[in-house]
């Protein structure tokens, strides 16, 4: 879609501005304003992002081989699972349901990211939503001659033309994680419950593994792509299943 924001032109050289990068840093602030001016869930939510940027960019570089460009989807979903082991038993329901509210936010804004630079397509659709945002164009200017990943794997595979401007309709699986997790976090911040937060975070590492099997694995550069999907949103249901079934400290519920 447009993978590039913008890009400034500096006397020590040229500073790219990524769409996608600036999505998660934008889910990252909205997600701390959602938090209020409580110490104890602003914390924990800088806790939880930390590990989770550290957990991504290790996992990113082991699986895949590439760097901070490839953490975003690690890093959403790690930050989630890094929840369980956050320091929360002291506090409130309320502050924890803002907390986990708050890192679905950054899930959502990651998907809307990872859809604009054409990351994570899924496999052909007719669909009416996948002919409307899942067609991927052939990139120009900055990236004149790549093309996004749809329409490079498509035209590898010989699927369109070498002269096709757009890749074929492919299901939009980003945009499904990314309202998902909006759902997900109106859920927990509108019922501050512990069952409820645990239910929230099964239910999207379930989500995350349901998805794969509508994203597009035969053009994976590693054969990791699965793999990792599945392992991320194990680590999810094995988080939630610790809320649900684990037994309050000072909530009240």
């Amino acid at each position: 879609m447009f993978p590039i924001l913008h890009v400034l032109e500096l006397p020590l050289g040229r500073i790219v501005l990524h769409t996608y990068g600036a999505c998660v840093a934008l889910g990252v602030l909205v997600g701390w304003y959602t938090l209020g001016t409580s110490r104890a869930p602003r914390r924990a939510y800088l806790y939880a992002t930390l590990a989770g940027v550290a957990a991504g960019a290790v996992g990113a570089a082991a699986t895949t081989g590439h760097g901070i460009g490839e953490v975003g989807f690690a890093m959403s979903a790690w930050m989630l699972a890094a929840l369980g082991v956050v320091a929360l038993r002291g506090s409130s329901s309320e502050d924890a349901a803002r907390v986990v509210g708050a890192t679905f936010l950054v899930a959502a804004f990651e998907g809307v990211g990872a859809w604009l630079a054409g990351s994570r397509f899924g496999a052909c659709s007719g669909d009416a939503l996948a002919r409307w945002a899942g067609v991927y164009p052939r990139w120009s200017g900055e990236l004149e001659g790549q093309g996004s990943p749809a329409w490079a794997a498509h035209s590898e595979a010989g699927w369109i033309g070498p002269d096709a401007l757009a890749s074929l309709p492919t299901h939009v699986i980003t945009l499904y994680e990314a309202a998902f997790a909006l759902l997900l976090a109106l859920a927990v911040r509108r019922t501050p419950s512990r069952r409820v937060r645990g239910a929230a975070v099964l239910a999207y590492g379930a989500g995350l593994a349901g998805l794969e099997a509508l994203r597009e694995h035969r053009f994976d550069h590693t054969d990791h792509g699965l793999v990792v999907g599945l392992i991320l949103a194990a680590a999810l249901a094995a988080t939630g299943a610790r809320y649900i079934w684990s037994r309050p400290s000072t909530d009240s519920d």
